[in-house]
């Protein structure tokens, strides 16, 4: 089992009895608005939660869909993603929500540089790379406090819920993560 600790929280595998408080959080628009999926009903959440279980067997395992929990409660509060793209170049993408009530207390972020170290220590990738709409500057700016720097400007590259829309193409090096590490020990 998958398990990433931080100072605040426990990154797991999900388990079935996440699935209704997974669906429950995922309902507010201001988690989905900029994604291609949403709304969802409770067997979309339910097909997702049972294929991030099928694909924690994957010999080797290349997508890491995780629950992110508070851990003073073991509350789940939102999700996050790697999933290694090449084994070749040792690339891979990340993704992830928080729930609408915790956001502004720094999870996101935690969480974020939590599954970097995970991707650049123990899936042993070089570079690790996260897209956002240009007006989800929340999550811009998440990227931006772990470390992750503007590769560029994607037109017109995903289709969300009728229209095309652009993305911020955001990325970082591993030893632009060890570096950025060891300045935030100052």
């Amino acid at each position: 089992m998958t398990v990433i600790e931080t100072d605040r929280l426990v990154i797991r595998d999900y388990r079935l009895d996440d699935i209704p408080v997974v669906h429950h959080l995922v309902q507010p628009v201001e988690i989905y608005q900029f994604q291609p999926w949403g709304p969802n009903t409770e067997k979309d959440t339910e097909n997702f939660v049972k294929t991030a279980i099928v694909q924690q067997s994957d010999d080797p395992r290349n997508s890491y869909e995780l629950s992110v929990t508070d851990k003073k409660t073991g509350e789940v509060i939102g999700a996050i993603g790697v999933r290694v793209r090449s084994e070749v170049t040792r690339s891979g993408d990340l993704g992830y929500w928080i729930r609408k009530d915790r956001w502004g207390e720094g999870f996101a972020t935690e969480a974020t540089m939590g599954i970097l170290r995970f991707g650049f220590e123990n899936l042993g990738l070089n570079r690790i790379w996260a897209t956002a709409d240009p007006r989800n500057t929340g999550s811009l700016r998440v990227l931006e406090k772990a470390g992750m720097k503007k590769e560029g400007h994607l037109r017109q590259d995903i289709f969300v819920r009728g229209e095309f829309r652009d993305s911020i193409l955001m990325a970082i090096l591993k030893d632009e993560f060890s570096v950025e590490q060891d300045s935030r020990k100052d």
